[in-house]
């Protein structure tokens, strides 16, 4: 455990302790219950259903447990699924991709710091992203990555910190149904993204949660999103990845009171994202509730 893993965990330590005052279930949860997950030795994945559909997630070995659970979690409960795509940020060592492949062992993992080496003729015909590809070094790249590296029709991104307790029926749905309109979910609030000329994002493109992305291929407007890029001062501000994908794809919203971010997990709640702020519950308010359930049985049976 390097420095800054220390660091992060004696802060969600003092977090659970002293702010939400349940230590003892996430220090539990965290460090005995949740790494059973690695000794698990059969799959935890189900057979694939539909070859037009892919589904990713960008990981790296600082929320590989998270990510790992995450993915067990939505395996249990969906009903429809596609490829599996797992984005290194190029952290992952032999040790997380032999619990990959024992776990999940159709996907397939790509390195994202190998990708203009190994894929730069996809962006090629888009300048301005191949650009901002070579010169953006945080997490937001992976808009680009599973975009040009799908080659299905539909595709899912799901971040690593989503817990699913239920059914995903307006996703399955969806993509039975073609994908009529991109899906993203809500945030609780307007996060807005300065532009280079000093405007904001506006409120349609402020509000989706970048968490959970379900498109269709011809959904993913190249012209706003080189636009966007274009407007974008990614190398001297934040740069927003939900209200790049925002304005590249103008989602319809998931139902916020099942599809949530805050509050209380009803027993109608689909999926939670734990945002950073909220890294700890994911062990002892979320986990703690479908450990069993998720690992009791091989779900590709």
């Amino acid at each position: 455990m390097n420095l800054s893993e220390l660091r992060e965990h004696l802060k969600f330590l003092v977090k659970a302790f002293f702010f939400y005052r349940r230590g003892f279930e996430y220090v539990w949860m965290r460090f005995v219950v949740a790494p059973r997950i690695f000794r698990r030795s059969a799959p935890l994945e189900k057979k694939q259903t539909r070859d037009d559909f892919s589904m990713h997630m960008f990981v790296g070995k600082r929320d590989f447990l998270m990510g790992m659970w995450s993915l067990a979690s939505f395996y249990r409960y969906t009903r429809v699924v596609g490829s599996l795509v797992i984005h290194s940020d190029g952290s992952l060592e032999e040790k997380e991709r032999a619990v990959i492949s024992r776990l999940f062992p159709s996907a397939h993992i790509e390195n994202s710091k190998e990708f203009l080496s190994r894929h730069a003729e996809r962006i090629d015909t888009y300048p301005e992203i191949r650009r901002f590809r070579e010169t953006y070094k945080r997490f937001q790249v992976r808009i680009v990555d599973q975009h040009f590296l799908s080659g299905k029709k539909i595709r899912l991104f799901m971040d690593s910190d989503l817990l699913w307790f239920r059914e995903p029926k307006e996703l399955t749905d969806s993509i039975e149904s073609g994908v009529p309109k991109p899906l993203m979910m809500s945030n609780s609030d307007y996060i807005r993204m300065e532009f280079r000329d000093g405007s904001q994002s506006d409120d349609e493109t402020s509000r989706p949660n970048g968490g959970l992305v379900l498109y269709r291929e011809d959904q993913f407007d190249m012209r706003r999103c080189v636009d966007f890029l274009n407007k974008s001062d990614y190398v001297g501000k934040r740069f927003g990845d939900q209200a790049w994908m925002a304005t590249i794809l103008r989602p319809a919203l998931l139902p916020e009171d099942t599809y949530i971010i805050k509050g209380t997990l009803t027993e109608r709640v689909v999926m939670r994202h734990y945002t950073a702020p909220q890294r700890a519950k994911f062990f002892f308010y979320g986990l703690n509730f479908i450990w069993k359930d998720v690992l009791k049985k091989n779900v590709r049976d």
